[in-house]
């Protein structure tokens, strides 16, 4: 144990974090200072995490911070005896200045430094308009006349391709062109037949 004058534990932690603290971190510092007296470092000592009840532990702890954090003394030969015991430790040295991170597998109730995912490449979005269209093609030319006539007529906007006797319209007027050929259909009975291409 130490106690030193100088020590300034906020300094010493900015040093470790390798950031300035924030700003509820600082408050309590500030806060907890103020009530205490000393401030003690252990030097040479280790910090352990594990399970309260961890009777290997027991000689070793100097003392228990919390149910399942203590500060214990030799901690090369308390790592020896926890593997002998199979229990799987891990024992992390970290530098003077700094903090070391552990490995990902680590159990832990401190906060693991993750890396930040990598950001999704956003897709372009595009809106494509279509309209849909209705051809029909008349196997005779006078059918196609009278067609064409009457659909002027009604005043429906029609494409017509007389070399290939076609007329054709959008779906929304599919109604309009129903009546028209309806109407026709008073000369001669008309069938419409699907096709694929």
């Amino acid at each position: 144990m130490a106690r030193d004058e100088s020590l300034d534990v906020t300094d010493l932690l900015k040093d470790i974090s390798g950031k300035n603290l924030p700003q509820n971190v600082l408050t309590e510092l500030e806060e907890w200072a103020g009530h205490s007296q000393v401030f003690t470092l252990y030097d040479g000592f280790a910090l352990l995490e594990g399970d309260k009840n961890l009777l290997s532990a027991k000689d070793f702890t100097v003392e228990n911070t919390t149910p399942s954090l203590r500060i214990v003394r030799s901690s090369e030969a308390l790592f020896s005896k926890l593997e002998e015991q199979e229990l799987v430790p891990i024992l992390v040295r970290h530098p003077e200045k700094s903090l070391k991170p552990l490995p990902d597998k680590a159990r832990t109730v401190f906060a693991k430094i993750t890396k930040a995912r990598p950001e999704r490449k956003r897709k372009k979005t595009f809106t494509l308009r279509r309209k849909i269209s209705i051809t029909l093609y008349f196997p005779a030319k006078s059918l196609f006349e009278k067609c064409r006539k009457a659909l002027i007529g009604q005043r429906v906007p029609v494409e017509v391709e007389p070399s290939a006797n076609t007329i054709t319209y959008l779906r929304q007027h599919k109604a309009l062109v129903a009546s028209t050929l309806k109407a026709l259909g008073k000369d001669c009975v008309i069938h419409i037949e699907d096709i694929d291409s």
